[in-house]
């Protein structure tokens, strides 16, 4: 082995012993918990981050594993770099371009830079790779809803409940496709179902509020609303709806 691969490998190596010891959260896990990255566990990870640049004009390759390669992208991702954290992920494809977790990170970074085609895209490709991935099929609802593409939305968190039926994110978004077709009584069912699962999640309160509110239900509604509130307090939209029905 030459120097300059004996180089190369200790570099990925130390790399890799380094992103372990850091909490770089995933961005395909909408719901997590905990603190997320302290500062001086971004000014490490940045620090990596900028160590891999030099190494890759150094070596003319990505240095690490796509492990090590896929958090770097979800550190990017998570300081809102999200040009530089696709470039992460299009390493990770460089090396396994089947790679199903890579292609859902990518396709959450190209969504949160509004290109949205490119986004559903990735979605599909990884859902190709691996169509048992209950996060992607909910990821890719949601982009389809937020622009409109509702049936097929409905679809995809249809999906993600047959694969996960605990996903309390995948009934409440469901709920609110329904909503937006009319269909407030099975949206309904739906916020029921997301309750069941996470009672203590102040938004599916507001929106049952809203459905009942829809349905002239307003005393119901207005508990509904009450509930969001006791939760979480500084909820502007439950406290505008609850203002509305006084």
């Amino acid at each position: 082995m030459c120097s300059s691969d004996v180089q190369f490998t200790i570099l990925s190596q130390q790399m890799g012993l380094i992103l372990d010891k850091l909490n770089i959260p995933d961005p395909s896990l909408e719901d997590r918990v905990g603190p997320g990255m302290s500062d001086i566990e971004k000014l490490v990870a940045g620090t990596v981050s900028k160590k891999f640049d030099e190494a890759q004009k150094k070596f003319k390759k990505p240095v690490g594993d796509p492990e090590n390669l896929l958090k770097l992208g979800n550190f990017e991702y998570e300081i809102k770099n999200y040009g530089k954290a696709i470039e992460y992920y299009d390493k990770v494809l460089e090396i396994n371009p089947k790679d199903d977790v890579a292609w859902n990170n990518k396709a959450i970074s190209l969504n949160a830079l509004g290109r949205n085609e490119e986004a559903v895209l990735s979605y599909e490709i990884s859902l190709e790779i691996n169509p048992n991935s209950g996060v992607t099929w909910y990821n890719k609802g949601s982009v389809l809803s937020k622009h409109g593409r509702v049936q097929e939305a409905i679809h995809c968190f249809d999906k993600a409940l047959d694969i996960d039926s605990l996903n309390d994110s995948a009934w409440n978004n469901k709920g609110l496709a329904l909503n937006e077709l009319g269909e407030n009584k099975v949206a309904m069912v739906c916020y029921d179902a997301a309750l069941e699962i996470n009672p203590n999640d102040d938004m599916v309160w507001n929106n049952k509020g809203t459905e009942l509110y829809a349905l002239g239900r307003i005393s119901e509604a207005r508990q509904c609303f009450d509930k969001a509130l006791e939760i979480n307090p500084k909820n502007e939209i439950a406290i505008e709806n609850r203002r509305e029905v006084k």
